[in-house]
């Protein structure tokens, strides 16, 4: 029997019952294998996090944030606003213009980095998707870790775990993204990296504003299975949320599929606006495929750059 998934928003997954998922020390001995290749976890390691041109700032070794703060590093001039602290105000621009000008700064963030992966049920939709999310998450604390950022890797599924060993195998999440992060400590760091498909319904904005504050660097990094970017059609499916199991027996056809695509494109615009929004890098990876191939056709100059190259 064709299984269909579902997922908001309105995504329909049709496929054979698939194999079992990649045990956890098979993926992990498949990123040993590839990490080299990639150029992390080697003597000649040259593949590093591509942090903002400007990044450095403020005392040896923290982070300037795009969002203002209270640093000593300057940022613009803006009108004053009730609430806004009367030091910050620019006495010599008030007697020049006859208004009350503040001057900003940015919030300076520790050198740190903080990645999390999004454990719920619907990153394993199909084994290749667990895989690349489990791959993503533990590459990115590496390439981290060797640059000097020491990492916080968290996973977000039943439970809120910060992750000091091996990833945890089941994705047990039951709530959607936007409703797990308030369980996650977040804390003030120079780079902040998300790893889920970002399907969900809800407002995006609010969850890409908090996730966004705090950091020099936001990046969401989006894994697609082919069932999601493209799925297939069929005769009678079972409609399941892989969230919550609940299911519809209905005929699937190709009105369906294309409903769900025009939706999932619309769903895309948006994201790609709010992140553009809260100045969040926004990479999309197919979780199909080997990690070697997926990272450099995918993360190389998005989010990791090569030390060196020209």
């Amino acid at each position: 029997q064709l299984v269909v998934h579902l997922i908001m928003p309105v995504a329909l997954r049709v496929y054979a019952e698939p194999p079992e998922a990649m045990a956890a020390d098979q993926i992990v001995g498949r990123l040993k294998m590839a990490l080299p290749q990639i150029g992390i976890d080697n003597p000649q390691a040259t593949t590093r996090l591509k942090l903002p041109r400007a990044a450095l700032s403020g005392r040896q070794g923290e982070l300037a944030s795009p969002h203002l703060g209270s640093s000593l590093e300057f940022h613009d001039f803006r009108d004053y606003q009730p609430g806004d602290d009367v030091r910050q105000i620019d006495w010599s621009a008030l007697l020049r213009t006859g208004k009350p000008i503040i001057r900003t700064r940015r919030a300076e963030v520790s050198p740190r980095t903080e990645v999390i992966v999004d454990g719920s049920r619907s990153m394993a939709l199909t084994p290749d998707k667990a895989r690349r999310t489990t791959e993503l998450g533990l590459m990115l604390e590496r390439v981290s870790r060797a640059q000097g950022l020491p990492p916080a890797l968290w996973w977000a599924g039943k439970d809120v775990v910060r992750v000091e060993g091996a990833m945890p195998s089941a994705f047990d999440g039951t709530m959607p993204l936007p409703l797990a992060l308030p369980r996650l400590p977040l804390r003030s760091c120079g780079v902040r990296i998300v790893v889920s498909d970002f399907l969900f319904e809800g407002p995006l904005r609010p969850l890409l504003v908090r996730l966004a504050e705090g950091c020099s660097l936001l990046a969401l990094v989006q894994v697609l299975a082919q069932e999601d970017r493209d799925p297939l059609t069929g005769p009678g499916a079972r409609l399941t949320d892989v969230e919550t199991g609940e299911f519809l027996d209905q005929l699937l056809g190709d009105d369906a599929v294309l409903r769900y695509l025009e939706r999932l494109k619309a769903h895309q615009a948006l994201l790609d606006a709010e992140a553009t929004r809260v100045h969040a890098r926004l990479i999309r990876v197919p979780a199909e495929g080997e990690l070697l191939q997926t990272a450099r056709a995918h993360l190389i100059g998005a989010l990791l750059e090569v030390r060196g190259a020209t």
